[in-house]
């Protein structure tokens, strides 16, 4: 399935320099690839360092751009290659420990499935993080990792087995699952909320009735439930990534036009001037004429390059609007159903244009946020009220 065209139109912009596309960019793209980042590499250190990489990437290869992909699976592909580059230089460190086991008695279930899943190497936690990403089908990891859909499935399904045996070491068993359940491929796309309508009905009535198939759906939740603790990440933080990426890609432009190139420059052309205005054959009247041709085609002929000042400027500028219209936004407190999944939460949001601010907490409450005046507030909080999906919406005080 190929991106949507205004997708398109958004690299096509960044890749004839448009600072504020690359904004708009970021601003579409970064949460969900930070979040893989994490998943992929076990930390957040890591994953600020490789999104740093792989936005500077795309500024300068967004001309390359594949437009079979969406965006965030182009950015996700370029993320990749970063990531196994690092992993091909930290082979030698991968495994549970030195000594490879831990010490169940001084860890409890929670802490040990933590250390066993950081513990995995890239090869391993990759195809979990994948299929465990909102949305995500089989079909969308396969674009991604540029495989056939059957073996992708493949691989989700041996990275399991492959955490089933690293927690055994540390006193967690597993069941053993029957192979021939069908069913089972599907329990990663339901809990990532990509399963819907009669699909995902008669796998909730296969799952009531089927043990092996709600044990299996019981360890696949509990990585994701891993995946979700690790990912919280604020705003404030990926502003703050995308103005080092920013600066990282002025420096570079200023190295590319620096004095000694410009003196080059400089040095060639009043060469050729002395070459024409010495000339014995032809006339002063002919070299200031020439002259004149040469002065005015230096200046509405050579191209002009973009103000890295002013790029940075309108960029800092779209900024601090964001910034300000989120300051601005009134804040409701919401508790979900139980059944309701993320598909049906973010189309919920989407509906009433608003945004996730912080939460669960412990008992289950979310804040989000709504732009607007008191009026268009109160509307929201009626919709929230009326939605099946919703237990509670309250204004946030």
């Amino acid at each position: 399935m190929s991106a949507k065209a205004s997708e398109i139109k958004l690299l096509e912009r960044v890749a004839n320099g448009e600072s504020q596309a690359f904004a708009q960019l970021y601003t579409c793209t970064s949460h969900q690839l930070h979040q893989y980042l994490v998943r992929i590499t076990g930390g957040r250190k890591k994953a600020d360092d490789l999104l740093v990489s792989t936005y500077r990437e795309a500024w300068y290869l967004a001309g390359q751009y594949n437009q079979k992909l969406s965006p965030i699976k182009w950015l996700i592909v370029l993320a990749r290659k970063f990531i196994l580059a690092a992993t091909a230089l930290d082979a030698d460190t991968a495994g549970l420990s030195e000594s490879g086991v831990y010490s169940a008695a001084v860890l409890d279930r929670q802490k040990a499935f933590a250390k066993v899943m950081e513990s995995l190497p890239v090869q391993v936690r990759e195809p979990l993080g994948l299929v465990l990403l909102p949305g995500y089908t089989y079909y969308a990891m396969a674009e991604v990792l540029r495989d056939s859909i059957d073996s992708v499935k493949s691989d989700v399904f041996k990275a399991k087995q492959s955490l089933n045996e690293a927690l055994k070491q540390v006193g967690i068993k597993k069941h053993v699952v029957s192979k021939s359940n069908i069913l089972r491929e599907l329990i990663p796309l339901y809990i990532n909320g990509a399963l819907a309508g009669k699909h995902k009905k008669a796998f909730e009535r296969s799952l009531k009735n089927d043990q092996y198939l709600k044990q299996e759906y019981l360890e696949f939740y509990e990585i994701e439930a891993y995946f979700d603790q690790m990912e919280i990440v604020s705003e404030q933080h990926l502003e703050q990534l995308f103005n080092k990426i920013k600066n990282l890609i002025d420096d570079l432009v200023e190295e590319k036009t620096s004095p000694q190139k410009q003196a080059v420059t400089s040095g060639v052309n009043a060469n050729f001037l002395y070459q024409v205005l010495s000339s014995a054959r032809i006339g002063w009247g002919l070299a200031i004429l020439q002259f004149i041709i040469l002065v005015i085609g230096l200046v509405f002929i050579v191209p002009q390059y973009p103000n890295q000042a002013e790029i940075k400027l309108n960029t800092m500028q779209l900024l601090q609007q964001q910034a300000q219209a989120k300051a601005r936004a009134k804040k409701i407190n919401v508790v979900f159903q139980n059944t309701a999944n993320q598909n049906q939460i973010r189309d919920l949001l989407l509906s009433i244009n608003a945004q996730m601010d912080s939460g669960p907490t412990d008992i289950g409450l979310y804040t989000i946020s709504v732009a607007g005046n008191e009026a268009l507030v109160s509307q929201v909080l009626d919709t929230l009220r009326k939605s099946e999906h919703i237990v509670l919406a309250e204004p946030a005080y």
